[in-house]
Parts: structure tokens; C-alpha cells; sequence
């Protein structure tokens, strides 16, 4: 009986080290939009799965979202509140990194307690909010880098992960006036046929 204790609570240890898999999922929100040259791209970083009151809960999270610098160019983030006050030194600390090019790093740790974490947090979530700005024209891929998540005790979560693109296309006007130049051209083209 002793070694049946033993051998169960090794292997209780050994699932809790591996990491959790739960329903989790995180998302850029909206999936697909569609913006002008020097336009705005707000994007949200959101996490799902989460039991609301109770564990897990989100405790930390370290979140590479990946861009095309040809076509957008990172403005800022705002983050979310359910890790604590973002502007509360005793709550979270927050940290951005844009050293990388074509990539924002975002890193948030909770200094609350699991049990306030379990309270303050709902099934489903924004962690922080991107902005992008069209600088090319195309579909850029919002992807992700790096992803580390861990619940409040701080065990590792495993998240299925759900990307996002952004297409910079020129104004409706901008084709119309391109159309009817390139019909102007065929025109004069014909007209100079017949004439000669």
C-alpha cells in the first residue's frame, strides 16, 4: 500500500510539471479587417477557456505577436485589467518590447494571489489592445512568436492559438481614377488607329 501512495503521488507531481491542457485559446480579434494607406488597425490579444471564479486563471503571460513591417507598423498597446491595475506597481508589471523587427513583445506577471485572480477574472478576456498602422499596401499576417501563459499558481498553460490579417488597400477612388485613365489611354490609342 505504501508504494501504491508513493508511485500516486509521483505521478500527480509528474502531471502537474508537464503543463496544463486545458480549453484555452488565444485570439487576435477582429480575424480580418481592411484599412487605408496611413489607416489605423486596432486589434485585440484575447484569451478564452478560462473557468470564471475559479481556477485556472491567468497569472502571467509572455506573448510575441508577429506582423509584416513592409505593410503595418506598430503604434502602441493598451493593456487589459483582469492581471491587476496595469498602472499599479503592487498589482502587475507590464513590460513592451519593439526591438525586434516585425515582431511587439508583450509581458505581463500578476503579483496577486491565485484566489483574487480566480475572482477577478471571467471565462473570456482582453489582455491588451494593439494598434497598427497601414504603412504598404497588401495582407499583412498577425501571427504569433513566442507564446508562455501560466496560471495563477504558475503552472504552464498551452493555449490554441487563432492569427488575424490586416489588408491595406488603397481608396475606392484611387482604382476609379487609375480605370478611367487606363480606359482614356485605350481610347486614345484607338482613336490615333483610326485616324492614321
Amino acid at each position: 500500500m505504501k508504494k501504491f501512495l508513493v508511485l500516486a503521488t509521483l505521478l500527480y507531481f509528474s502531471t502537474l510539471s508537464v503543463g496544463r491542457v486545458d480549453a484555452i485559446s488565444l485570439s487576435l480579434d477582429p480575424v480580418s479587417q481592411a484599412i487605408l494607406p496611413g489607416g489605423t488597425a486596432a486589434v485585440d490579444l484575447s484569451i478564452s477557456g478560462l473557468a470564471a471564479g475559479g481556477a485556472p486563471s491567468l497569472g502571467a503571460f509572455r506573448v510575441e505577436v508577429t506582423f509584416d513591417p513592409s505593410i503595418l507598423t506598430f503604434d502602441s498597446v493598451a493593456f487589459g485589467g483582469f492581471l491587476g491595475f496595469p498602472t499599479d506597481p503592487f498589482e502587475t508589471d507590464v513590460f513592451v518590447d519593439t526591438t525586434l523587427p516585425g515582431a511587439v513583445l508583450l509581458d505581463e506577471f500578476s503579483f496577486l494571489f491565485d484566489f483574487e485572480l480566480d475572482a477577478l477574472q471571467p471565462d473570456a478576456f482582453t489582455l491588451a489592445s494593439l494598434s497598427f498602422t497601414g504603412s504598404g499596401l497588401g495582407v499583412g499576417t498577425l501571427g504569433y512568436g513566442l507564446v508562455d501563459l501560466s496560471d495563477g499558481i504558475g503552472f504552464t498553460l498551452t493555449p490554441s492559438l487563432t492569427t488575424a490579417s490586416v489588408s491595406v488597400v488603397p481608396e475606392p477612388g484611387t482604382f476609379l481614377l487609375l480605370a478611367s485613365g487606363i480606359v482614356g489611354l485605350i481610347g486614345f490609342s484607338w482613336r490615333r488607329k483610326q485616324a492614321g
